[in-house]
């Protein structure tokens, strides 16, 4: 794992270049790293550049085409976050110390713990390893009339609510 550890000051984008200098498949990235020269230079090393798409100066919206390509950029960032959104919840909000190499110590220490507590939902399959939660997971739905979810309303039965189940139910208040 790579990683860039800064005070605040520099963009994210300041350091794509050295994070994906040894990257040999795909690039992905928000849009603010996403420039005409970084494209060319991942085409010239023969690496996918799946960096989001942003609007130009003047133009009103995406087209579909790249608000969808956005969308599968997203989700795949998404994983990405989620060790972050885990050191939050786990209280790494703020840094702690004074100066930055403590600070960043503690930070690789919860990237550290992330992995460990990962790697332990992990199990073995015959093609490698799976995380445990991966199977996929089966959804009850809400039966459904019209474009209405249906509740328990004794209301709706004797008319209120214009007689259309609805969700809103006046014995719960």
């Amino acid at each position: 794992m790579d990683y860039r550890f800064s005070d605040a000051a520099p963009h994210d984008s300041n350091f794509i270049d050295e994070l994906t200098a040894h990257e040999r498949r795909i690039v992905v990235a928000d849009c603010a790293s996403r420039s005409r020269e970084r494209e060319a230079a991942l085409a010239a090393r023969g690496v996918t550049c799946a960096i989001a798409f942003k609007r130009q100066r003047g133009q009103k919206d995406l087209p579909p085409m790249l608000k969808r390509l956005n969308r599968m950029i997203a989700s795949v960032r998404a994983v990405v976050e989620h060790p972050f959104a885990w050191m939050k919840n786990m209280g790494y909000r703020r840094v702690r110390y004074r100066g930055r190499r403590r600070n960043e110590v503690d930070f690789v220490l919860n990237l550290i713990a992330y992995n460990w507590k990962r790697s332990l939902s992990l199990t073995p399959t015959r093609a490698g390893w799976r995380t445990a939660g991966s199977r996929q997971r089966r959804t009850r739905r809400r039966p459904r009339t019209g474009n209405h979810a249906v509740t328990h309303n004794p209301a709706a039965a004797e008319g209120g609510c214009s007689g259309v189940p609805c969700a809103y139910d006046p014995t719960l208040t």
